[in-house]
Order: structure tokens, then C-alpha cells, then sequence
């Protein structure tokens, strides 16, 4: 692990929380959150996290947040972003030599079901717009990446589909025999645990975000 992504990682986790995360000096950032991030009106929570780095390892997470002057709910806020920040830099340190390996991370951590070296990880059962995520790994130049993918609307406008990939970055849309799915794929020699369980995040994220899109668009055609 580097600083790279140390602030990869904080920015990820601070943005799920309506936050920001800004760079202040050597592994330090300068972090703000609402203490409720589904409140706009919420307090805003803001404070420096600095990170002591040993070895490849954070070895220590310092948030100076004045914990004396917040209520008991605010001073939860941090003690959970610590929790997810510990977590998610444990993540980061685990690494896979196949994607026997991953399967494996994946049937361990989540439920996974591999069926015919595809893996299959459902949705959480409270989730009930999102779909399954499914895993294998595919040659690239005789490497091995990991290819993620999850099924999207089928019978979409072509035309949008292109469009949108000309938008997407690490994401993008495949089509196969009438079917949609949307997808993306990072090198095994370079995933991490945690690398991993941002794309599975990135597409469940992304595929909710693009069906607003669409869902929108037809209505707008149909006004």
C-alpha cells in the first residue's frame, strides 16, 4: 500500500457519506462529513486524519475529531469511519495468485456461488432493485484479468448504449444475444481485495445511476 491509495480509499469512504476528503500534507487529509448523511441540514463533522505507513502497511489512524464537544451520535460517525477505514485498508493488503483465489475470497466474504468457474455474488436480500455481479477471469494479452459483469435492461436503444459508453470510464456496457450487461475487468496481478469489492460496488452503483437515465429519457419521449 501506498499513498495513492490511502487517498483512493478515504475518498471512497468519504463519499458515501455525502463527504470530502482534501490532501493537507504528508499522509494527512482534512476530512468533512454530515454526522447523518441522508440529513442535509445535519451537523457537518470536520477534522484531519493522518495515517502512519510501515512497511506497505497503515499501522495507525489518527483522527484528531473533538470527540469532547460531540454528542454521543456524531462521535459514532467517526468511531465508524475509523472502523470502515481499518477495514477497508485490511482489504487492500490482500492480494490473489489465481482467481481460484478470488473465488474463493468472494465465496468466503459474501456467499458466493461458483458454478462452472463463473461466480455468482447475489445482492444483499434488502436491495431489491439491484442484480447478481458475476465473476470470471478472462486472457488479455495472455494475462489474467478479472471480468465483472451484471445484467442491465435488455431491448435498450442501441444508439444510447453507445452514447453512454462513449460517457463510462472503467465501466461499460457488453451486449450478447439480446442480452445487456454492465461491465469491467482489472488485472489480476494488480487486485486487491479491496480494488475488488469497489468494482462490485462501482457497478451495482452504476447500473441504478444509468437506469434513472434511461427510465428519465423515455419519460421526457414520451411528454
Amino acid at each position: 500500500m501506498n499513498e495513492g491509495a490511502i487517498d483512493r480509499i478515504l475518498h471512497r469512504v468519504t463519499i458515501l457519506r455525502n463527504g470530502t476528503a482534501a490532501a493537507a500534507g504528508d499522509l494527512a487529509w482534512d476530512v468533512s462529513f454530515p454526522a447523518d448523511p441522508d440529513d442535509e441540514s445535519s451537523t457537518a463533522l470536520a477534522f484531519r486524519c493522518r495515517f502512519t505507513l510501515d512497511g506497505g502497511q497503515v499501522t495507525e489512524i489518527h483522527c484528531d475529531a473533538p470527540l469532547g464537544q460531540y454528542t454521543p451520535e456524531e462521535s459514532l460517525a467517526v468511531a465508524e469511519l475509523n472502523t470502515d477505514l481499518a477495514a477497508a485498508f485490511a482489504r487492500e493488503n490482500i492480494t490473489f495468485p489465481s482467481f481460484e483465489a478470488v473465488a474463493d475470497y468472494l465465496v468466503a466474504e459474501t456467499g458466493a456461488v461458483v458454478q462452472e468457474g463463473t461466480v455468482e455474488i447475489a445482492p444483499a436480500e434488502e436491495d431489491e432493485e439491484a442484480e447478481s455481479v458475476f465473476a470470471s477471469v478472462v486472457p488479455v494479452a495472455r494475462e489474467p484479468w478479472v471480468s465483472l459483469s451484471t445484467p442491465f435492461a435488455d431491448d435498450v436503444d442501441p444508439e444510447w448504449l453507445l452514447e453512454q459508453n462513449g460517457n463510462l470510464t472503467h465501466v461499460h456496457f457488453e451486449g450478447f444475444e439480446g442480452s445487456v450487461s454492465l461491465a469491467c475487468a482489472f488485472p489480476l496481478a494488480l487486485l486487491t481485495a479491496q480494488r475488488l469489492v469497489e468494482l462490485i460496488d462501482d457497478l451495482a452503483a452504476f447500473r441504478l445511476r444509468l437506469l434513472d437515465d434511461l427510465e428519465g429519457g423515455d419519460e421526457e419521449d414520451e411528454g
